[in-house]
């Protein structure tokens, strides 16, 4: 190749992958990812410069563009969050929003994200209720059915089921789950969410001892059979619920055998492989030998639930960590003493909220 050519064509490719490394990143429910150009989102679907994508088929986006970049509140947001001022982070994404409104090439996606992002934060770091009201306020402006919106009503009813056991709290957290579904009902959202709610709605009923383990075992492998071919990511997450329940009943090698099966698959989000993960820890910890070296592959499962996935739910990594120091002392590897009084730092710190940092 002559050297004015070459000049000419390597500006272009340069250009080519600034473009492709500015496109925003979506992670989907069949484990693949898909790099696009998001122009617009909701509950419904996902537009980008290439087509629409129907929501349930999408796990999470990371936004790249270099338009939302360019706002200048959400440059700052990022600096402050980094910084761990999380009260000026959340402010700067919220007037971020309120700029973005006003900019016709981000408008339709971009205010939900920075919204969105000032909700979790606020959510993790312990802001007050007052707080998440007014930031869900601002993000329900955005417009009614949020891309957002199937997120948020997971974790109310994740928030739900952290509560004393009480009869009283598994029927609000049951009434949760109903407005859910009613809620995917009023918004015409996807069958996939329907099938979640009557998961959840399973899980109360087992809990509040209305459905017995056999009766909650046929419901969820019914809608494990409704959900294949169309929902990988829901249908792990029904395993995952069916694996539980094999445990339960000390079926300690079936079980595994569920769990590898989660794990193995490409198609599960966080919070599922997380569940697998502390599952089965269990089958090899909680079956009655307690031997050194099933402690320690239990202790290995235990802890990837608190390294790869520390941002689930607090009541998983928890239970991991409280796992983990038992786990820790029966195979007495090195600095067991030392490493087993860090995770009850970390449990007693991070996840002091859950049950099992109150054990």
């Amino acid at each position: 190749m002559n050297r004015r050519i070459l000049l000419t064509v390597l500006p272009l490719c340069l250009l080519a992958a600034s473009v492709s490394a500015q496109r925003d990143i979506l992670k989907l429910s069949n484990g693949k990812t898909q790099r696009v150009n998001v122009s617009a989102m909701s509950a419904i679907d996902l537009t980008h410069k290439g087509g629409v994508i129907p929501r349930e088929q999408i796990l999470s986006v990371e936004f790249n563009s270099g338009k939302i970049l360019a706002i200048k509140e959400y440059k700052r947001a990022l600096q402050a969050e980094a910084d761990e001022d999380f009260g000026t982070a959340i402010e700067l994404y919220l007037a971020a929003a309120k700029k973005a409104a006003t900019r016709n090439s981000v408008k339709d996606f971009a205010p939900q994200f920075f919204c969105w992002r000032a909700y979790t934060l606020a959510k993790e770091n312990g802001f007050g209720v007052a707080d998440l009201r007014d930031i869900l306020t601002e993000l329900r402006a955005t417009r009614a059915d949020h891309f957002y919106l199937p997120d948020l009503w997971r974790l109310r009813i994740r928030q739900s089921w952290n509560n004393d056991g009480s009869r009283a709290a598994l029927q609000k957290a049951k009434n949760t789950v109903l407005a859910f579904k009613a809620d995917v009902e009023k918004k015409g959202l996807s069958e996939r969410y329907l099938l979640e709610a009557e998961l959840y709605l399973v899980l109360a009923g087992q809990r509040l001892k209305e459905i017995k383990p056999s009766a909650a075992e046929v419901s969820l492998n019914k809608l494990v059979n409704r959900s294949k071919g169309k929902y990988p990511d829901l249908v792990n997450r029904l395993i995952l619920e069916v694996a539980n329940s094999v445990l339960r009943a000390n079926k300690f090698e079936e079980a595994r055998k569920r769990f590898d099966e989660i794990i193995e698959s490409s198609a599960a989000d966080d919070a599922t492989l997380a569940g697998a993960y502390l599952g089965r820890g269990h089958t090899r910890f909680l079956s009655g030998t307690r031997s050194p070296q099933q402690a320690k592959l239990a202790l290995k499962d235990y802890m990837r639930v608190a390294v790869l996935f520390p941002d689930t739910d607090i009541e998983i990594v928890g239970e991991a960590l409280w796992h983990a120091r038992d786990a820790y002392r029966i195979w007495n590897g090195a600095n067991a003493v030392q490493n087993r009084r860090l995770l009850l730092v970390k449990l007693k710190t991070k996840y002091r909220d859950s049950s099992w940092a109150k054990k």
